[in-house]
């Protein structure tokens, strides 16, 4: 939930500010990362029923793409063209903006059936934590360092970590009552 936000959040202030592009194109930025994650949330769920439900390797794959992209966002240069730019983030969108049916479903079917409204709840609470501290973060860090290159750093760091416990809770066996 983090990095959904913070895209949302600063995808236009880093391409004002930081690579000097005007408020028409930035704004443009922000449509296609919107665009892109709708997009997404249709293709992912397509992709996950078609894999036989496997929810979490699709999260596993939203989570690196999300990866690569916040490492590209860190190497990005003013100089770089906009067009490039524009598919980076439409990439960005489409990894991390409306991820949240497949992360439902994924929390609801890996419990057993009378647990499903806990799990929700859960995964729900603990996801907003994410929405609650993740953008004045990386605010937070943008300030600090003069720049949005730590920041998104940090946000590929918080996607190790998101890689990290999928592939933890993905080696656990089912045992569904």
């Amino acid at each position: 939930m983090m990095s959904n936000l913070v895209l949302s959040t600063y995808i236009v202030f880093f391409a004002y500010q930081a690579l000097g592009f005007s408020l028409t194109l930035v704004g443009l930025l922000l449509v296609v990362s919107e665009t892109a994650g709708s997009v997404g949330r249709i293709v992912w769920g397509l992709i996950s029923d078609r894999w036989g439900g496997r929810r979490l390797a699709v999260l596993l794959i939203i989570a690196l793409g999300t990866l690569i992209c916040s490492l590209l966002a860190s190497l990005w240069q003013p100089d770089w063209s906009f067009a490039w730019l524009v598919v980076l983030v439409a990439v960005f969108g489409f990894c991390i903006c409306d991820f949240n049916g497949i992360w439902m479903n994924a929390a609801t079917e890996s419990v057993p059936e009378r647990q499903a409204g806990l799990a929700s709840g859960f995964s729900v609470s603990l996801g907003s934590w994410g929405v609650v501290l993740g953008p004045p973060l990386f605010g937070w860090v943008v300030d600090l360092t003069s720049g949005y290159t730590v920041a998104w750093l940090l946000l590929a760091g918080v996607m190790v970590g998101v890689i990290a416990m999928l592939l933890i809770v993905m080696r656990i066996p089912e045992h569904k009552n």
